[in-house]
């Protein structure tokens, strides 16, 4: 919405808007869980390597006290020792952080999926509604009972079509999951349990990005239901984005300072070399990033870059603002810094921007093209 909108229309938008809110809460609090789960499954399997090197190391050690005193020494013996009751207890909390830590992921994950539901059914709820609403319409202009039939007779059989490819989906996803389960048979528990987890974040990804396409759609035609962005707010939200920008292209301005210094020979000679093109265009790609991250809504529901984040919003705000702005303060100024080698008319460098054009392009909310998978 445009600074200055409209708030939520009635009880009904209040009530969705809520449910909005603790869902992305919801979900936000299982990424971090899982988050937490991961790294502390990390820790703990470096935890478990390094107790089992220790064992190791005692197994070449004698079995007899005697003989282990009068080779190691009495003193080396008891730091030995104490090293290894160290090692054991790291262990022990390294591996009770992690069931800790994947109890947590679990939870969250159940209580994204209820809030999921609920989510889902006052969704359906309120386009049952309207839905409800314009038929009545409908009806006080005339329409004929006949047209009313046909019209849910098609809708019927859509809803038919879309239960069967989902249920095609859904079966096809099994047997993946089947063949990779059966290809694992010989796998380690800690190596299953990772395949696990992996798998349920996967699928959160998925419902989560669903939702969230199902939320935009809603928000598109009943603006109404978002809460009104104010001037302030606006204003602050964009002066970020500029800073964003501005901060990526710092970078590739700093290299081409440094390399035009060296003088026009030394710049052209580093121009010959393939190395340096490809170095410079990986630069240039790794500055750019944020925007396909932003622009990748099906595969990163909610990307881990602060970036990719604030240009969503942004976009969400006002596309025509934050269209402009991603291009006069970076897709037009990086070719200006470019080695000319790589800047030819149909190099590689046109065609990085021109993947950065669709990507922003990806972002409008009103847009009828569908965002990259």
């Amino acid at each position: 919405p445009a600074a200055g909108g409209g708030g939520c229309g009635g009880p009904g938008g209040e009530r969705l808007e809520k449910a909005v809110r603790q869902l992305m809460e919801a979900m936000t609090v299982a990424l971090r869980q899982g988050r937490c789960a991961t790294l502390a499954a990390s820790v703990c399997g470096a935890k478990a390597g390094e107790a089992a090197s220790l064992i190791l190391s005692l197994d070449r050690l004698p079995a007899s006290g005697g003989r282990l005193s009068a080779a190691v020494g009495g003193e080396a013996l008891a730091s030995l020792m104490s090293r290894v009751e160290d090692v054991l207890r790291d262990m022990a909390a390294a591996v009770s952080d992690t069931a800790e830590h994947a109890m947590a992921t679990a939870l969250a994950a159940t209580d994204v999926a209820r809030k999921s539901k609920a989510l889902r059914a006052l969704v359906a709820a309120t386009e049952g509604a309207a839905a409800a609403g314009s038929e009545g319409e409908s009806e006080s202009e005339g329409a004929s009972e006949s047209d009313t039939d046909a019209e849910e007779d098609r809708k019927g059989e859509g809803e038919e079509r879309a239960a069967e490819a989902e249920e095609a989906e859904a079966e096809e996803e099994a047997e993946k999951e089947a063949a990779v389960l059966e290809s694992l048979a010989q796998a380690s528990p800690a190596v299953l349990r990772r395949i696990s987890n992996a798998r349920s974040l996967r699928k959160l990804a998925g419902e989560i990005g669903e939702m969230q396409s199902k939320m935009r759609r809603l928000a598109s035609s009943s603006p109404q239901l978002l809460q009104s962005v104010s001037v302030l707010e606006k204003e602050a939200l964009f002066q970020q984005l500029a800073e964003v920008l501005r901060a990526a292209e710092a970078p590739v301005l700093r290299r081409w300072y440094r390399e035009a210094g060296r003088g026009e020979e030394a710049e052209q000679a580093a121009e010959e070399l393939e190395e340096h093109l490809a170095g410079w265009l990986c630069l240039a790609r790794r500055r750019v990033a944020f925007l396909f991250h932003a622009a990748d809504l099906r595969g990163l529901p909610v990307p881990s870059s602060l970036e990719a984040r604030l240009l969503r919003q942004a976009a969400l705000v006002d596309f025509e603002l934050t269209a402009h702005l991603v291009r006069s303060l970076l897709l037009l100024r990086v070719p200006l810094f470019a080695p000319r080698a790589v800047s030819r008319p149909g190099g590689k460098l046109a065609e990085l921007m021109r993947e950065c054009d669709a990507a922003v392009e990806s972002l409008n909310p009103h847009s009828s093209t569908p965002p990259p998978s």
